[in-house]
């Protein structure tokens, strides 16, 4: 790799190792890799992830603190070049992690816990306001929910991916590929996805939601479990519901899916009839669960899920 300067140009350091951690010179400046731009300054030809960016040059400007998203007065992702000035004002003791996705043409950036606790502080004169990413998942559309959805999968990923897992030496970030790689031994880790399935099961004209003990108590929702080692997708549904519920199921169809990032999960969504079968609760999972009418379903998740898309019947 060429010489990369910093950005309060106090030296050059040479053959950096590209990753957050290890991209900043010793006063705690950004360091500047040299990258391609087109002639609309834009970044071209890359899947690889990019350290400590140059985030004006990007369409979105997405900043996370935890499980909130920063938005616009009207509830949008800010631009890459508002994320910049975010970023520069807040100094590096303030951003855990800040890196951009030139393919899906976003900048990311993690908003680190300040003293005791404080929360972020966001620059003067910025009108930016944080909401859950699950509302913003509801107030928005699929294609800005996708990309929020992706960078947070990756915040989360970056995180708690920095070593190698064969041999223990500190990962860099591939120059190739959306991943990272290990210079001692030359594996390659990519981003951890977690496929899950989730299902609605139909009775005639009722549905069954079920009321979880562990999460989201306040709502009824559709049945959901992960997928075992070896397990197909739609053998993972009928083993879910029959743990979970007690009942069988036929005629299961496959309806679509979506990027779920609590932390790094595939949603593959099923509908499917009842078989037979009475509810028998598993209590540690399930608090509740019975069948509702469409037309007196009691509280469930909120648009934007694809748990509301089977309840509401936007899967055909």
């Amino acid at each position: 790799m060429p010489a990369v300067e910093c950005d309060c140009n106090c030296f050059t350091v040479q053959n950096p190792l590209s990753q957050w951690e290890l991209g900043r010179c010793r006063r705690g400046g950004f360091l500047r890799f040299p990258l391609v731009k087109n002639r609309q300054n834009r970044y071209t030809g890359f899947m690889a992830l990019i350290d400590a960016p140059d985030a004006a040059a990007f369409d979105y400007g997405i900043l996370v603190e935890g499980t909130d998203v920063f938005v616009t007065e009207s509830g949008g992702i800010p631009s890459g070049r508002e994320l910049a000035r975010i970023v520069e004002a807040a100094g590096t003791r303030r951003i855990a992690d800040f890196f951009a996705d030139p393919e899906f043409r976003f900048a990311a950036a993690e908003a680190a816990a300040g003293p005791a606790g404080l929360p972020f502080v966001l620059p003067r004169g910025c009108a930016l306001h944080k909401i859950p990413i699950r509302e913003f998942f509801s107030i928005r559309t699929a294609q800005e929910g996708a990309v929020a959805a992706r960078a947070k999968i990756l915040l989360n990923w970056r995180t708690s991916v920095r070593f190698c897992a064969a041999c223990g030496d500190r990962l860099i970030a591939d120059a190739s590929f959306t991943a990272r790689r290990c210079p001692r031994c030359g594996r390659v880790h990519f981003p951890r996805i977690e496929p899950c399935v989730i299902v609605l099961v139909s009775r005639g004209d009722e549905v069954l939601l079920a009321r979880h003990a562990q999460r989201n108590q306040d709502i009824f929702t559709c049945l959901a479990g992960f997928i075992e080692a070896g397990e197909s997708a739609e053998d993972a549904v009928v083993r879910e519901v029959r743990e979970e519920v007690g009942i069988s199921i036929r005629n299961l169809r496959y309806c679509g899916s979506q990027g779920w990032p609590y932390p790094d999960q595939l949603m593959l969504a099923f509908r499917a009839e009842y078989a037979g079968g009475e509810i028998a609760l598993q209590k540690e999972e399930i608090a509740e669960a019975g069948w509702f009418r469409r037309a007196s379903l009691p509280p469930t998740a909120r648009p934007g899920s694809v748990a509301y898309r089977l309840i509401h019947g936007d899967f055909q």
